[in-house]
């Protein structure tokens, strides 16, 4: 594969729209804590109960909000797919605000800061960006990250059709190239998400904030390192060290995976026992090159020993359910040796952390 490839990011889409949002809360355009009323009248999804709560900009950062995504509900579909509400990935034929419209006619999972899961709330994220700037959400994104990192690959669109990777869906022995249409069940039981490659080279797609991007590794390195050496010249030094700080305590997780044991509450959290790990979620999308939903970076003071990227699966660090976020080997705990890994072949990988 070539060095310069270009992937569907998927959801590595939301922590460079995320950054984006930070910017414009740096500028004083967005405050983190205001009801996102302001900039998006119209979007007041209800609880159950039929009241309709408040939503800050801060909640739809940190996957509070109450919202989740169509693929984590119950394999056949739940209230997201009855409304059609697209996560994204797919020919919808729905303008952005068509399918926010559609999520706002869902009950919220769960009171907005009560409890946190993952969600499409970037999309959410992605339309606030576009009504602060009175512009597309591609060229917000460009004028506020992608333009002065020089991250020229890195679109809504595909800069180079020859160069993007071709994509695979792992649901046999063998990782096979994807169909037209595929529904990948990320864990078993769940609705599946719905995968159309070609949906990258459609101009009129909706901008998914949270999972529409596409970008080459070498440009998302860009902003890793932005953010690992201070922020500059997105984000003063104070906001990047925010970024770091865990935003959800001790919150519940909501409307994510679990099989009955709850031996996963989160791909991320731990290693399962022995006995799962037989039969591991391991089952899902990936393209020639594996790219993990969230990174762990060290802070300028740390160093992360490299370990090639296809062979992580879960990791037993709990990333926080937002933008990418520093780690130190203080804050894993007490494994400061490193962090062991699920291989794809049930191998376990150490990923070093130094202080």
């Amino acid at each position: 594969m070539r060095e310069d490839a270009l992937f569907r990011l998927s959801s590595v889409s939301k922590p460079i729209v995320s950054t984006a949002a930070l910017v414009l809360a740096a500028q004083g355009q967005i405050g983190l804590d205001e009801s996102i009323e302001r900039w998006l009248p119209d979007f007041r999804p209800r609880l159950i109960s039929g009241e309709q709560p408040s939503i800050t900009v801060r909640q739809l950062l940190t996957h509070t909000a109450g919202l989740t995504y169509g693929f984590l509900e119950e394999e056949g579909g739940g209230p997201y797919q009855r409304a059609g509400v697209s996560d994204g990935m797919d020919f919808s034929n729905l303008t952005l605000e068509e399918n926010l419209q559609r999520l706002a006619s869902v009950p919220l999972l769960y009171t907005p800061g009560k409890a946190w899961g993952y969600s499409i709330a970037t999309d959410v994220l992605g339309a606030i960006i576009s009504r602060v700037c009175g512009t597309t959400l591609e060229q917000a994104v460009k004028k506020l990250v992608t333009e002065p990192l020089d991250m020229h690959d890195t679109s809504f669109s595909v800069a180079d059709a020859g160069r993007l990777a071709a994509p695979y869906v792992n649901d046999t022995a063998e990782p096979r190239r994807m169909r037209e249409l595929e529904v990948a069940q990320v864990f078993e039981g769940t609705a599946g998400l719905r995968f159309q490659p070609a949906r990258a080279f459609d101009p009129t797609a909706f901008h998914s904030g949270g999972s529409g991007m596409i970008g080459s590794a070498k440009d998302f390195m860009r902003l890793l390192e932005t953010l690992r050496n201070g922020g500059n010249p997105l984000l003063p030094e104070e906001w990047v060290s925010e970024m770091g700080t865990i935003q959800t305590g001790n919150l519940p997780l909501a409307g994510w995976y679990r099989d009955g044991a709850s031996d996963w509450d989160s791909p991320y959290s731990k290693i399962p026992t022995k006995a799962k790990q037989q039969n591991p979620p391991e089952r899902g999308v990936s393209e020639e090159l594996t790219v993990i939903h969230g990174s762990l970076i060290p802070r300028k003071d740390s160093a992360l020993l490299p370990l090639p990227i296809q062979h992580l699966k879960v990791c037993r660090v709990r990333l926080q359910p937002s933008f990418a976020k520093p780690f130190t080997a203080a804050q894993i705990g007490s494994n400061k040796a490193g962090v062991t890994c699920l291989s794809s072949t049930g191998e376990d990988k150490t990923i070093n952390v130094v202080e």
